[in-house]
C-alpha cells in the first residue's frame, strides 16, 4: 500500500500525513517505492544520489507552499534503509543514539545522519531498527539535502539568543560548582583527545562544558567572562534587545577595567555585581545610539606598592577566575592614602556616568537599578570623604 499525498493548486492545504498510514516493510514488499532499480535486493546497500530522477510531480507540494513534516521514533527494517549520497558525509560519526531517516511522501525512507548504525544491524542480522523519523510532504532530492546539512548546523530545538546562551552557561557553570558532586560524572563519555581533568574543579567545570555544549574551552571561558558581575535584570534587559556578540566583545575592556577598579576599593561581590549591571544598561545604550560604539575608560594609576598588592599589573585581566576570593585586606588600612583629588575623581565618574545613563532617554525598569547603584556610589564617597576629615582632625 502506497500512501499518496494529494494537493489541488487551486485550493492549496497544508499536506499531512494520515494517521492510519504507518509505513511497515510489509507494505512496501522487498522494495521501497522510489528507490533506484539497481539497488534493489534484501541485502544491497541502498543509497540515494543526486542522480536519482526526481518523484512524480502530482505529489510535490504547489509553489508556495510549506513543506510539511511530523517527527517521530519509529521502526524500520534495516535493509529498506537507503543511505543519502546527497552530499558529502560528515567525519566523525553522529552523537545520535538513533538513526536519524527521512521518510518522503513516496514513503523512501532514507538515512541523512547515523547510517553506521544500519550497517551494523545489518551485520549483526538485526532486522529491525529504531529511528528517528523525520515525515516530509515532497520527494525533491533537494530538501532532503538540505536537512542533511541542517541536522548538524541547526540545533534541533533552534538557537538562543547570545545574552540566553551567556547566562545560561554561567547558570551551569555556578550550578555545577556549587554542587557536592563531582563534576566529572556528568562528562557523559569522556573527553576528547586532549582534553583531561586536573583536579580544579573550576577547570573540569569548564572542560564538562565544552565537550557537553559542543564548545572550545577558550569559548566557554568567553561567556563565563562575559556574565561575570552580571544580574537577572540587565540579562532579561539584553536578551530582551537581542544584544549580540559584538557588544559583549566591544564591552569587554571596560568591565573588565571597571571591576579592577572596584576590587580596588574593597567592594564585595554582590555590590560590584549592581555596578557593573548599571554600567551594562549604559554600555547598551550608547552603543544602540552610537552606530555599535563604546567611549574606552582608562584604567587608574596603580597605587604604591605595599607589598600585598591585589593584582599584578602584568597579569592579564582575562584570567581573573570566575570564583576569586575577594582579597582579604583591612578596610582602614589605606585610609591614609585618601586625597581629596581621589574623591573629585570619583564624583567627576559618578558625574559622567549620570549624564551619560540620562542623555540615553531610559526607560523605569533602567533607572531602577541604576538609581540603586548610585546610591552605592553615594554612600562610599560620603564614607571616604567622612574618613578623610577624621584623618586631617587626627593630623592637626
Amino acid at each position: 500500500m502506497q500512501t499518496q499525498i494529494e494537493t489541488h493548486p487551486e485550493n492549496p492545504v497544508e499536506p499531512s500525513l494520515p494517521a492510519e498510514h504507518q509505513f511497515t516493510v510489509e507494505d512496501a514488499g522487498d522494495e521501497v517505492q522510489g528507490a533506484p532499480g539497481a539497488l534493489s535486493g534484501q541485502d544491497a546497500p541502498r543509497e540515494l544520489t543526486d542522480q536519482n530522477p526526481p518523484g512524480d510531480l502530482n505529489n510535490q507540494v504547489p509553489p508556495g507552499d510549506l513543506i510539511y513534516h511530523d517527527e517521530d521514533f519509529e521502526m524500520y527494517d534495516a535493509t529498506a534503509i537507503i543511505k543519502c549520497e546527497l552530499g558529502p558525509d560528515f567525519l566523525d560519526p553522529t552523537d545520535s543514539t538513533h538513526v536519524i531517516i527521512v521518510r518522503t511522501a513516496t514513503n523512501r525512507t532514507i538515512c541523512i545522519d547515523g547510517y553506521k548504525m544500519v550497517k551494523d544491524a545489518i551485520s549483526n542480522n538485526q532486522k529491525q531498527v529504531r529511528c528517528y523519523t523525520y515525515s516530509i510532504s515532497t520527494d525533491d532530492n533537494e530538501e532532503i539535502a538540505i536537512r542533511k546539512t541542517a541536522i548538524r548546523m541547526l540545533p534541533k530545538a533552534g538557537k538562543c539568543r547570545y545574552a540566553e546562551l551567556i547566562r545560561n552557561v554561567k547558570f551551569l557553570f555556578d550550578m555545577l560548582y556549587a554542587s557536592r558532586k563531582n563534576p566529572q560524572i556528568f562528562q557523559h563519555g569522556g573527553v576528547r583527545k586532549g582534553e583531561k581533568f586536573n583536579g580544579n574543579k573550576e577547570e573540569d567545570i569548564r572542560t564538562i562544558l565544552a565537550k557537553r555544549l559542543g564548545k572550545s574551552r577558550n569559548t566557554i571561558s568567553d561567556y563565563l567572562n562575559y556574565g561575570e558581575h552580571l544580574n537577572e535584570n540587565v540579562f532579561q534587559y539584553l536578551i530582551n534587545n537581542k544584544a549580540k556578540k559584538d557588544f559583549f566583545e566591544k564591552v569587554q575592556s571596560n568591565k573588565r577595567i571597571k571591576v579592577k577598579i572596584l576590587k580596588g576599593r574593597n567592594l564585595e561581590d554582590d555590590a560590584i555585581t549592581e555596578v557593573i549591571s548599571a554600567d551594562m544598561f549604559n554600555w547598551w545604550l550608547e552603543y544602540k545610539n552610537n552606530k555599535g560604539k563604546i567611549s574606552s575608560i582608562t584604567a587608574p594609576p596603580a597605587p604604591p606598592s605595599t607589598g600585598s598588592e591585589n593584582l599584578d599589573d602584568d597579569e592579564p585581566l582575562e584570567e581573573f577566575s570566575c570564583r576569586q576570593p575577594p582579597a582579604e585586606t583591612n578596610p582602614d588600612e589605606n585610609i591614609s592614602e585618601i586625597s581629596i583629588d581621589e574623591i573629585h575623581r570619583q564624583m567627576e565618574e559618578m558625574a559622567e556616568s549620570w549624564d551619560s545613563f540620562a542623555k540615553g532617554k531610559p526607560t523605569p525598569d533602567e533607572i531602577s537599578p541604576f538609581l540603586r547603584v548610585l546610591m552605592l556610589d553615594i554612600t562610599r564617597i560620603s564614607r571616604l570623604t567622612n574618613e578623610l576629615i577624621q584623618n586631617q582632625q587626627d593630623d592637626s
